[in-house]
């Protein structure tokens, strides 16, 4: 399938014959690239991810519940479905048009950092190989699926515990509230205990029950290893969840939050202190990875 592309850049020139210093302009021009087609016979399935999503139902409302994403692999790359969104509403599958829209509009917000025809030309290339089109649909390239636990609120049932499904590293979230595809039930048994450590009990039963979960098809695709690939997160709010997960109720929480936030702004803390003050839980989760052999 060829798309059109319109691709703007800067160029030297010289306005007259008279002229020795060259001057620049701006240059639009058409370009005609392929997106690569190929058949589904030349992909295998990777992962199949159930998680809740918002969609367009046929009468037009929105539709949220438990929607099942496979991703589709070549042994390199994963690739999903395109589909055309509104904020967190999936609209529908993408066709050319889209595609061709989204190009170009990278190409237009990127135009001030390409400075000849050759270095336009490579952001494209690279924008194209992002996308291919399987027996007639189009598919972008994903990032591996993994689990990821988060916590809200001050504990006991302000905010709350959870588990989501991502294909990024948070840099505020530790590495020790990541796994990977492979580690469901490893997964599941640490957000319960973060939500009992919280006194998140009114989501203990929805974790226990969640259906959120993704599906191995090809555990050989399975490469996501985040005690290697991430780090602790950020030492200021690990040592407020820590504060949280050590206080009796969320009123005595909120109190020794403030105070640890107060003593920060004053001056009274440094980052140091905040890192000594995570060590017992850095170390705790540590152990708990040398045990299963990470």
């Amino acid at each position: 399938m060829k798309l059109d592309a319109l691709i703007v850049y800067e160029e030297e020139y010289l306005p007259s014959k008279r002229h020795r210093i060259p001057r620049k302009r701006e240059v639009e021009e058409v370009v005609h690239v392929e997106l690569v087609e190929k058949s589904r016979s030349d992909f295998s399935l990777a992962f199949t991810v159930h998680d809740y999503q918002s969609r367009l139902g046929a009468d037009g409302e929105s539709e949220y519940g438990i929607v099942s994403t496979e991703y589709l692999t070549d042994k390199e790359n994963l690739y999903v479905e395109m589909w055309e969104r509104q904020g967190a509403l999936i609209l529908q599958k993408s066709v050319r048009d889209n595609l061709e829209k989204k190009i170009n509009h990278d190409l237009y917000w990127r135009r001030s950092n390409f400075h000849s025809k050759e270095e336009a030309m490579k952001f494209l290339e690279e924008k194209m190989n992002q996308y291919i089109m399987i027996d007639g649909v189009i598919y972008e390239q994903a990032s591996e699926p993994r689990y990821v636990i988060a916590t809200f609120g001050l504990g006991h049932n302000h905010g709350g515990t959870s588990y989501f499904i991502g294909e990024f590293y948070n840099p505020n979230i530790s590495k020790h509230n990541y796994y990977n595809a492979l580690e469901y039930d490893k997964m599941k048994k640490r957000a319960l205990e973060i939500a009992k450590n919280r006194g998140d009990t009114e989501d203990i039963p929805r974790i226990q029950e969640s259906n959120v979960k993704i599906e191995v098809h090809d555990p050989s695709m399975v490469k996501c290893n985040p005690q290697q690939e991430h780090d602790l997160g950020n030492p200021f709010l690990n040592s407020l969840e820590n504060i949280i997960q050590g206080s009796p109720d969320a009123v005595t929480a909120g109190l020794s939050v403030m105070a640890k936030t107060a003593g920060m702004i004053e001056g009274d803390y440094t980052m140091e202190s905040v890192d000594d003050s995570c060590s017992d839980m850095d170390f705790q989760a540590e152990d708990d990875y040398e045990m299963d052999e990470y």
